[in-house]
């Protein structure tokens, strides 16, 4: 570990891991309600990136109501702080307890493509579920990543 990364700049990142860790320990169901509860504030509390949500809303599903709209950005919010949540689980949950939570449907498929010697290229989009969808297949086959790396040096640690 390089020491650069002990600076205080860093400090607030490693208390975060730290909070995470001891979280991830938690029983799913609690995991789900804290991070809904915590999405629900963070839309309160970060109104830059609510009021670009709900323009988006508006400009992409004109036809529903502005509370349906509303009922949707509150259910994207409640997604991103289950999200932490579950990346904190995709870092340090064991194989069983992922499996645990989790259900796959058309492995048939993936497990045939390797059956016949092919290498298989699995492509996802950026949403809140990506972590632990990895994570999930990490559970039962080998796999390869690419992602961008993170500018904070001690997250990328």
């Amino acid at each position: 570990m390089p020491l650069r990364v002990l600076a205080p700049r860093y400090w607030p990142t490693w208390i975060g891991l730290i909070l995470l860790r001891l979280f991830a320990m938690l029983p799913y169901p609690c995991l789900l309600v804290i991070g809904r509860t915590l999405g629900r504030m963070l839309r309160l509390v970060i109104t830059r990136f609510s009021s670009t949500a709900r323009r988006n809303m508006e400009l992409c599903l004109p036809e529903l109501t502005a509370e349906a709209r509303e009922k949707l950005i509150t259910h994207h919010f409640e997604s991103l702080g289950i999200a932490l949540f579950e990346t904190a689980m995709s870092w340090w949950a064991s194989d069983r307890r992922i499996r645990a939570i989790s259900q796959v449907e058309g492995r048939e498929h993936l497990d045939a493509a390797l059956a016949r010697g092919n290498g298989v290229l699995l492509l996802s989009a950026h949403f809140t579920t990506l972590e632990i969808g990895a994570r999930i297949l990490a559970t039962f086959t080998p796999i390869n990543i690419m992602y961008r790396p993170t500018k904070n040096e001690c997250l990328a640690y």
